[in-house]
């Protein structure tokens, strides 16, 4: 038994000891990842620190420009980058820890408009959309026959026309569609999700640089499994979404 527990501690050393070398590595992307009061937040930033917290660690995190963050990712050894959409081309680039939030889609409207009534996505072409210049909720629409009208600059600009009643409808993922809300200082309660968009919505992840020994990923793996199951994971979720 003594031998036993003198090789675990050993296997533990140098895993942990290999761990210090992490880097993590993120983007400025509310509500998911984000710096205020000069700390790094965001839903994914806790999920992140959770798991850090199972394993022991406290690496530092650095926000950077995607590209950079990315780059860094995929060229430097024991580099933690998230949120990260796993795509086909970038399933062998990156070693993939495990599913960490969901950016679902959704088309809003103020809960007061009962006459708003969606079925389909093709319903909604009968109302008014508003929808942000290039952003993915606008090419999305555009690409299924959309007649936008309501084009704007801004997301704060489409949600104040919301409310005002000039727009029916406006398209955004649910989480930084309550975080824009909240920072105009409107209550979250008067909107309400009229139409899921399941094909718009995408998960994000955390994963590793390709070069990473399978020893690390398999202990961020294992622990991110863990806070998911113990409610910790459920817990943070629960900060961002509404019911």
């Amino acid at each position: 038994m003594k031998k036993l527990l003198i090789a675990i501690s050993a296997l533990l050393v140098a895993v942990f000891a290999e761990a210090g070398d992490i880097k993590i590595v993120t983007e400025d992307f509310p509500p998911y990842n984000y710096e205020e009061n000069g700390k790094i937040t965001g839903l994914s930033t806790k999920v992140v620190r959770a798991v850090l917290k199972e394993l022991g660690m406290n690496p530092g995190i650095r926000i950077y420009p995607w590209a950079r963050a990315y780059k860094m990712a995929s060229e430097q050894e024991n580099v933690l980058i998230y949120s990260i959409l796993r795509t086909a081309e970038r399933e062998k680039l990156f070693r993939w820890v495990g599913k960490i939030a969901v950016s679902e889609m959704y088309l809003f409207r103020l809960n007061e408009r009962n006459d708003i009534k969606i079925n389909s996505l093709g319903d909604a072409k009968k109302y008014t959309v508003g929808v942000t210049r290039e952003t993915a909720p606008h090419q999305y629409l555009s690409e299924r026959g959309f007649d936008l009208k309501e084009v704007v600059s801004r997301d704060d600009l489409n949600i104040r026309k919301l409310v005002r009643g000039r727009i029916d409808l406006m398209p955004y993922y649910e989480a930084p569609f309550l975080h824009k809300v909240r920072n105009l200082g409107y209550d979250p309660g008067k909107f309400e999700k009229a139409y899921f968009m399941n094909d718009a919505s995408e998960e994000l992840y955390m994963a590793f640089s390709n070069n990473t020994s399978d020893k690390i990923v398999e202990k961020f793996a294992k622990a991110l499994e863990r806070i998911k199951t113990d409610g910790t994971y459920d817990k943070i979720v629960k900060e961002y979404f509404s019911d």
